[in-house]
């Protein structure tokens, strides 16, 4: 197959989930196994005053069979947007969400829609695309009666819908989930978790100020029940709770859990995936080594949460010192990668041909309980997410070519001439689109690969170059203007470099005689602005009773 020298978004699109995931990658020795990510673009709505409404779906491509009638298993996921959604990270995070969630999988379906101020679940354009979806469904060997849709501009609620065909109906119940706690419910994507549970008196004599030392329960008997003094934890069920009690009773209790790390992980809540809920509210000693890379799918969530609730000592360890995830050496808690801002003059770009602004940063970690942490740990190995480059403005369009013209005698020797004119200056060319901007620094999920990569060292940090602009359409017309080069992103807690202005589009040519330019005049007009920078993203914050103790 030839190199696709002008690859569009989507052709884009597809090569990263190739190149990214071993799964999609068909070999001489796996020729049918393998899966290729393709799409379609529909015409789900037709209106006379409005045109036709697209929709972009998503799927694998053994799934697909035209001809096929029957009703599939997976699940439709529907996320409507005004313009085309087209970031690689977004795609695969509506796409793979549900793939992953649910043994039978899903496809992903981008309807363009008008809001119209109208409730989401109200919306008409929603309701076609659910109709349309529901009557090709088993094309993509899905389920009619399994569509959801996702709210991206309120919170990413997730309402299920339905289509009644008798009644020529489409129902919508908002669910109980959001799309990030479908994600965060997976976070432990390569990671695992092991724990190691420290007992105190397996053997020899025991005493009041030992026990006081290990469990702090004071130094009399009565302060260590189950529940009391000794955790009440599943490796305590041996220690009465009230009654007759003992010093024997006492052996082997656990007086700490550590929860080692290790892998990758996203959004680690260690309330739920480090330690469960038990040992989390009951005072017994915690401790979190952090032993792999930590990141976020979205750059709402932080790296890693302490949750709330968390009772008596909470220690964490960043023992990964080199968290490279794609290679180099990095922070191996950082927040998510600001997003790249959109070039002036491409979908998704600031309106007026602008460049839009980069995406701010991600939070790195959250402490809604009190933690302790060694100071160099803190200070090096955790880190903000970085803002994203803003989008380079669009050129602006070149000068109006001259008018052509002379003079002619007036009479039959000449001795007075007037002025001939034609109006046939040319216009000038478009300016270039911008150029998009840098993602900042930070981790992002390769789900094929199964690891972090880390976006500024696999080379995602610099704003890309303008477009040059056209020629003049016709007579003299000025070149337009070369679109503004997208900010780079910004580094681990830094704010995303602005995009460039577009250049001033160039004049056009001269005219004859004196007789004026083309309609648009001669000057080339100024190009438009380029998109701010995203803003750094926080190394930590708190909230409730959390806080960091620095040792």
């Amino acid at each position: 197959m030839d190199p696709i020298t002008n690859p569009s978004a989507e052709q884009e699109q597809q090569e990263y989930e190739i190149n990214s995931n071993p799964e999609l990658q068909r070999t001489e020795g796996n020729p049918t196994v393998a899966k290729e990510m393709m799409w379609h673009t529909k015409i789900y709505k037709t209106l006379a005053t409005a045109g036709d409404f697209l929709c972009y779906i998503w799927y694998y491509d053994h799934d697909y069979d035209p001809l096929r009638t029957s009703t599939g298993s997976k699940r439709i996921h529907i996320v409507p947007s005004e313009e085309k959604l087209e970031d690689a990270i977004d795609i695969n995070r509506y796409f793979n969400c549900y793939s992953n969630l649910t043994p039978d999988g899903a496809i992903y379906v981008n309807p363009i829609i008008r809001r119209n101020g109208t409730k989401f679940q109200s919306n008409k354009d929603l309701k076609d695309c659910v109709k349309y979806m529901s009557g090709v469904a088993g094309h993509y060997g899905a389920d009619p009666s399994k569509i959801v849709a996702t709210d991206i501009i309120d919170g990413n609620k997730i309402y299920e819908m339905s289509y009644d065909v008798s009644a020529s109906t489409v129902f919508s119940d908002v669910s109980n989930e959001t799309l990030d706690n479908l994600v965060t419910n997976q976070s432990v994507q390569s990671g695992s978790v092991s724990k190691d549970y420290s007992t105190a008196y397996s053997s020899g004599a025991i005493s009041m100020s030992g026990l006081d030392y290990y469990f702090q329960g004071g130094y009399s008997l009565g302060g260590y029940y189950r529940g009391s003094g000794i955790a009440d934890i599943t490796q305590n069920s041996h220690v009465p709770s009230s009654g007759t009690i003992s010093f024997n009773d006492l052996r082997g209790s656990t007086y700490r859990v550590t929860a080692n790390a290790n892998g990758n992980w996203a959004h680690a809540q260690a309330r739920y995936e480090l330690f469960n809920n038990t040992e989390w509210t009951s005072g017994i000693n915690k401790v979190i080594n952090a032993n792999g890379n930590f990141g976020s799918n979205n750059t709402s969530d932080p790296a890693l949460r302490i949750n709330s609730g968390g009772s008596g000592k909470i220690d964490i360890n960043v023992s990964n010192a080199n968290g490279g995830g794609g290679g180099g050496v990095a922070p191996a808690i950082r927040g998510h990668a600001g997003s790249k801002g959109v070039g002036g003059g491409q979908v998704g770009d600031g309106g007026g041909a602008k460049g839009s602004n980069g995406g701010a940063g991600g939070l790195g970690i959250h402490a809604a309980s009190p933690v302790n942490i060694p100071a160099g740990h803190f200070n090096s190995r955790i880190a903000a997410g970085g803002g994203g480059g803003g989008g380079g403005g669009k050129g602006g369009t070149g000068g109006g070519g001259g008018n052509n013209g002379g003079y002619k005698c007036s009479g039959w020797f000449c001795h007075s001439q007037y002025r001939w004119c034609h109006g046939n200056g040319g216009a000038g060319g478009g300016g270039g689109i911008g150029g998009g901007g840098g993602r900042g620094n930070g981790y992002y999920w390769d789900p094929g690969g199964g690891w972090w990569v880390d976006s500024h060292h696999s080379g995602q940090g610099s704003g890309g170059g303008g477009a040059a602009g056209a020629n003049g359409n016709s007579r003299a017309g000025g070149t337009g203007g070369t679109g503004g080069t997208g900010g780079n992103g910004g580094g681990h807690g830094s704010g995303g470099n602005n995009g460039n202005n577009g250049q001033t589009g160039n004049n056009g040519g001269g005219d004859r005689a004196g007789c004026g330019y083309h309609s648009s005049g001669q000057a080339g007009k100024a190009g438009t602005d380029g998109g701010g920078g995203g803003g750094a993203g926080t190394k930590s914050s708190t909230s409730g009773s959390g806080s960091f103790n620095l040792t």
